[in-house]
């Protein structure tokens, strides 16, 4: 038996600004993959994080390890956060696979699929490695090789460069075993190359520890691994790997003392970590330097009291058929032939048992592997049936569609044919209210004409004509003059306000308070007018506006007589508002057949401004009209 070289391994980061650190680490006898996590603080995943980082790996020990990552499975299934499941699941899987290998490949399939399903692209390069360092343990290496390619193209994608890194090392590592030390070292040297560039010394440290097993001087060999453990230790984090190349150093001493004192650094790098294979490794390779120093005892307590102990704790076969190699190698050292035959048969036997827990876990993991084929299997083919099924309610819920748009076109075009019909007659409601209008006016216009022609003769006549009558009392020739001029007068404005041109003239307060001035002139009515600043018409609705205010005052003369009457007008929410109120007698609007000629006039001078009357009437309760007219923009910029 000869000493062991330190563990082929390589790390990597899960993330770049936090997560879960994984140390995984190569066996270059046992090819048996290890994993040891890490937690960093400012882990962006939140409380699962904060979960796993109640326990490390040494202090709860494997048991512990699943029992916290089930917890957080349990505790990110509550929180229903995809990214939390997955990472439990990862660490889930990480907890068991020494011991259950199954569990962990299900484990990290079922993370693949929720991945692929929620397009969580970035956790795919460490699932990928994951599972292909599974295959590896297996002995499964065309499978691993697969997955660790598309480990390295995934994170490529996504920018990981640490898995990038870690994919290299690992294929370095597997080249080692097929003794292509050419492909090996080039593996190792493009891992150190990403890995400087990128500034990661732990992967960098790594992958320069391996490309020292390829210088033959000693003394460079040396000083390289030198640099490689203070690359590891940047982070000040006691780690498997730099004790891996403590005691890759160690085997490079001539000098036994050199080499047991590298062979303890190893262990004490480990120290309030304590990771067994780490112990027992340093503690074989120390027993053979003793024995360079004619230390067979120390060799022998050394194997019997502290390694072989730790083997047999772990269940570890494999290390513990090593462990008896070397006891064997020691006790004939000593001259013990019996009891070096007697190390040798229980080395026979323990790697018997290694190599049957080797195969099971082969066997297990390609029945699982199997059973997780078989079940894509029936899944993508009930999927297909969901799929058809689907295609199917697509297709009907197209037909139902179609059948809908259908139903919305005729239904708009029943209303647009409604619409339009609608504003045909409005229109045309609105034509022959305008030609009434218009007719109404140019009667009203003719009138005034006639009237202003006929008042200058008739008041020169009638003056004349009392002028020519005898009368007792002057006086009483006088009062007649001057009655019959005033009459005259007031027919005078009246004509004049008859005509639409004088209306279009004068500006429309000035119009407003003019006309109440002639009702309150030949009326008794107490007139209250209120025009508010700012208000401005156009051309059109002043002359409607004055219609409907004359006709108004002028129903307000007939019926009221004696009375109050308040008119107001004001501009809100981009309307003219007319209000009039009377304290007149009032009357009731359903019981008369036909309205009168003058209310018509109001609602449909009203309509014609696209506005609208109100009329709000009751016997004993005066009258009450309410006038809204919309503001054009034109009308507003004026």
């Amino acid at each position: 038996m000869k000493k062991i070289n330190g563990l082929r391994e390589t790390s990597y980061e899960w993330g770049k600004s936090g997560g879960v650190l994984l140390t995984l680490c190569f066996c270059e006898k046992m090819r048996v993959y290890r994993v040891l996590p890490v937690l960093l603080k400012s882990s962006v995943l939140g409380a699962a994080f904060i979960l796993l980082n109640l326990s490390v790996w040494a202090d709860a020990g494997r048991n512990s390890q699943i029992d916290l990552a089930r917890r957080a499975y349990e505790r990110a299934v509550q929180q229903r956060s995809m990214q939390k499941i997955i990472v439990a699941l990862i660490y889930l899987g990480d907890a068991q696979k020494d011991k259950n290998i199954d569990s962990a490949y299900l484990n990290y399939t079922y993370a693949l699929k929720l991945a692929d399903r929620f397009k969580l692209v970035r956790f795919r390069p460490q699932i990928f490695f994951e599972t292909g360092m599974l295959h590896t343990k297996a002995g499964n290496f065309k499978m691993a090789v697969e997955l660790f390619d598309s480990a390295r193209l995934s994170a490529l994608r996504t920018g990981n460069d640490t898995i990038v890194c870690n994919v290299d090392n690992v294929m370095g590592t597997i080249y080692m075993d097929l003794w292509n030390e050419v492909q090996a070292k080039s593996m190792f040297e493009q891992a150190y190359r990403l890995a400087t560039e990128k500034k990661l010394p732990r992967q960098a440290g790594i992958a320069l520890g391996n490309m020292a097993r390829f210088i033959n001087d000693p003394d460079s060999a040396v000083t390289t691994m030198k640099t490689a453990i203070n690359l590891i230790n940047k982070k000040r984090e006691k780690g498997k790997e730099a004790a891996l190349i403590y005691i890759n150093i160690g085997n490079r001493m001539s000098d036994p003392d050199s080499a047991i004192s590298y062979y303890q650094k190893a262990i004490s790098s480990v120290d309030g970590n304590p990771i067994s294979e780490i112990v027992m490794q340093a503690c074989n390779n120390m027993a053979y330097s003793y024995l360079d120093k004619d230390q067979a005892a120390n060799a022998g307590r050394l194997l019997q009291y502290t390694a072989i102990p730790i083997a047999e704790s772990d269940s570890n076969y494999d290390w513990l058929a090593s462990l008896y190699d070397t006891w064997s190698d020691v006790k004939a050292y000593r001259g013990d032939f019996k009891g070096a035959l007697a190390m040798q048969k229980k080395a026979m036997k323990a790697r018997t048992q290694a190599e049957k827990r080797k195969s099971a876990e082969q066997v297990r993991l390609l029945l699982i592997l199997l059973d997780v084929k078989k079940k894509d299997v029936l899944f993508n083919q009930a999927q297909l049936r969901v799929t058809s099924q689907d295609r199917d309610i697509r297709s009907l819920k197209f037909v139902i569609l179609i059948l809908f748009t259908a139903l919305l076109l005729i239904v708009a075009t029943v209303i647009g044919v409604y619409q339009r019909i609608k504003i045909k007659t409005q229109r045309k409601e609105l034509d022959l209210t305008k030609r009434k209008m218009d007719i109404h006016d140019y009667e009203r216009k003719r009138l005034a004409m006639q009237l202003h022609d006929l008042t200058g003769p008739l008041e020169k006549k009638m003056v004349q004509h009392f002028g020519n009558l005898p009368f007792h009392d002057p006086s009483v020739r006088e009062e007649l003059t001057a009655v019959w001029k005033k009459i005259s007068s007031t027919i005078h404005d009246i004509s004049y306000q008859l005509n639409h041109n004088m209306v279009e003239d004068l500006p429309f307060p000035v119009l407003i308070t003019s006309l109440v001035e002639d009702y309150r002139s030949v009326s008794d009515l107490i007139i209250e007018i209120e025009i508010a600043p700012g208000t401005i018409v156009s051309a059109e609705q002043k002359v409607n506006l004055f219609c409907i205010i004359q006709e108004m005052l002028t129903n307000a003369m007939k019926h009221v007589q004696v009375g109050s009457v308040t008119i107001s007008l004001t501009e809100e929410f981009e309307n003219l508002y007319l209000f009039y109120q009377d304290n007149g007698p009032g009357f009731n609007p359903g019981k008369r057949k036909t309205q009168s000629m003058g209310i018509n006039n109001i609602f449909e001078r009203a309509f014609l401004l696209g506005g609208k009357a109100t009329l709000k009437t009751s016997p004993g309760k005066g009258t009450r009209w309410i006038v809204a007219i919309p503001v054009t923009i034109y009308e507003k910029q004026k």
